[in-house]
């Protein structure tokens, strides 16, 4: 299919079971005297080789590994996992080339003290390695995805920022975290111009800029691929993520968009994010929404201190209405995310107040 990129959100950390069957018939035939080549070649090739060559030969294809706990800058040194390791498995996991980083900086990144890679078969003949979070907000709910993680004193990449790099021609990544505000993310070409570029917050999460419900993005079936019944001109030169999007598999999270979407399809948007350069941008301060909040609170006292109750009231629901279809336009048109919560409090509690003081 000549696809340029192959990003898998689905880990490789164990053997093929029937590959884990093939070795222990391979000790077996050793054991009564067979030559291990001959052992080998009698029960063919392993899946997990097959894949691997298939891998070497696509030649841009980027596996998935997993953290342990992501909590601030990887301090956590609990139990470990079955499965995952607090040691470097070469080929390491793919790292910022540059990252400027102020002193004090690092305490407010994501991190791990240990990881799961793929098997060490896939590890070698994959061309990069991504880390897919699982990280949502406190309501349950992912707004954002990490685009930098600390783990064994590097920055590491995730599955959407490694295919974006694979794609730009392995040009360098820079994390570039200035004053608040002025933190963001720089994929290069070859060359060393700026391919893409976008903001950060100072987690090193990106807010991701919904599309639309499941099924946006375009999905293929998997055997449709492997039977070659998809149209060549489909795959073509495109990015091609592979994952799970059946409910009863689990790789499905709570979105601003719906509540049941599918994993992979985040990466999706992420990714289409960064290449259309419309990422949701969160302000660097709460500058707006305070001086907004006044200005709502104030104009609220005189409504209360001039108009009637009902028109007081009146006064209340429109400026409150309008504020937030401001705040709406904003973000859906403009890609700018202001706060509602501290304006629209300061318009009810001082409308709750002057008007009930004038009722008194």
């Amino acid at each position: 299919y000549k696809v340029a990129v192959v990003g898998y959100d689905v880990l490789f950390s164990e053997l093929d079971n029937l590959d884990a069957a093939r070795g222990s018939l391979v000790e077996r035939l050793e054991k009564r005297g067979t030559p291990k080549a001959t052992a080998e070649e009698l029960l063919g090739e392993s899946n997990d080789q097959a894949f691997a060559d298939a891998i070497k030969a696509q030649g841009k294809t980027i596996l998935a590994y997993s953290f342990g706990t992501l909590d601030a800058a990887g301090r956590s040194k609990g139990i470990i996992e079955q499965g995952f390791t607090t040691e470097m498995i070469l080929p390491a996991p793919l790292s910022y080339n540059l990252a400027r980083i102020p002193p004090g900086m690092v305490r407010e990144l994501f991190g791990s003290s240990s990881y799961r890679p793929p098997i060490q078969i896939l590890n070698q003949a994959a061309h990069g390695t991504g880390y897919v979070p699982i990280d949502s907000d406190e309501d349950g709910v992912m707004r954002a995805q990490i685009m930098v993680a600390r783990f064994q004193d590097g920055n590491r990449v995730p599955l959407s920022l490694a295919v974006l790099k694979a794609l730009a021609g392995d040009g360098n990544l820079i994390l570039n975290f200035g004053a608040l505000g002025d933190q963001k993310v720089i994929i290069q070409n070859p060359n060393g111009g700026a391919e893409a570029e976008f903001p950060i917050n100072e987690h090193g999460q990106m807010l991701v800029n919904f599309r639309g419900p499941e099924g946006t993005f375009q999905h293929y079936s998997f055997t449709d691929i492997l039977h070659q019944r998809i149209p060549a001109a489909d795959l073509s030169g495109k990015i091609l993520l592979v994952g799970a999007t059946a409910r009863g598999l689990g790789d499905r999270f709570n979105t601003p968009r719906k509540g049941d979407f599918p994993g992979v399809e985040i990466h999706a948007n992420a990714i289409d994010n960064i290449l259309g350069n419309d990422v949701i941008v969160r302000s660097a301060d709460d500058k707006v929404e305070r001086i907004v909040g006044l200005v709502l609170g104030l104009l609220m006292v005189l409504a209360a201190s001039f108009l009637s109750a009902n028109l007081t009231a009146m006064a209340a629901v429109i400026l409150g209405g309008s504020y937030t279809l401001i705040a709406r336009h904003l973000l859906w048109d403009d890609h700018q995310l202001i706060g509602i919560v501290y304006p629209l409090l300061m318009l009810v509690s001082t409308y709750t107040v002057t008007a009930g003081f004038r009722y008194y």
